[in-house]
């Protein structure tokens, strides 16, 4: 059972969306790792690990348009690079609201920084496999791709354990 199984559900983010949504959920993550101790903010952890996603797409959208403006050849501009940019502000919005409501529950900040970090490493499994299926690997290979994904994910709970 190696063929590939087209998946029932429709995704419509593109191969391209999918890795920068996996970009912008490790960003917020190794922001969250940085910031997340005894004495943290989680407002302010949100707002850094957005503001972070947000300053990495604007160079990359002005570092395109620089490259593309003095280039010999035309290039597609800076809408085509943010549609490709946009997706890396996608996880950590959705990891702050995560981190936000878990504290608002009562969770300690580091304790919703923690868990909203491991929420991240399922999210990370889920877009890495759901990214192999959509360039037509098996689902083995897909949940292996999946591993790897969240394995990066996982490091960074561990570095945050680790430093603080």
């Amino acid at each position: 059972m190696t063929e590939f199984v087209e998946p029932r559900i429709k995704f419509r983010f593109s191969a391209e969306g999918l890795a920068g949504t996996i970009y912008g959920v490790v960003t917020a993550m190794a922001v969250m790792a940085a910031l997340a101790d005894s004495d943290a903010n989680v407002i302010f952890m949100a707002a850094v690990a957005i503001g972070t996603s947000v300053a990495l797409a604007l160079t990359f959208v002005y570092s395109h348009w620089l490259a593309g403006s003095y280039a010999d050849q035309p290039h597609d501009g800076g809408r085509v690079a943010w549609r490709f940019e946009l997706p890396t502000i996608i996880g950590p919005v959705v990891l702050s609201v995560i981190m936000i409501v878990v504290k608002f529950c009562g969770a300690e900040p580091y304790q919703a920084a923690e868990a909203t970090m491991w929420v991240g490493v399922v999210i990370l499994f889920v877009l890495g496999f759901r990214i192999a299926q959509h360039g037509g690997h098996t689902r083995w290979a897909a949940f292996k791709f999946g591993l790897l994904d969240s394995a990066i994910g996982a490091s960074l709970v561990l570095a945050k354990v680790i430093v603080h």
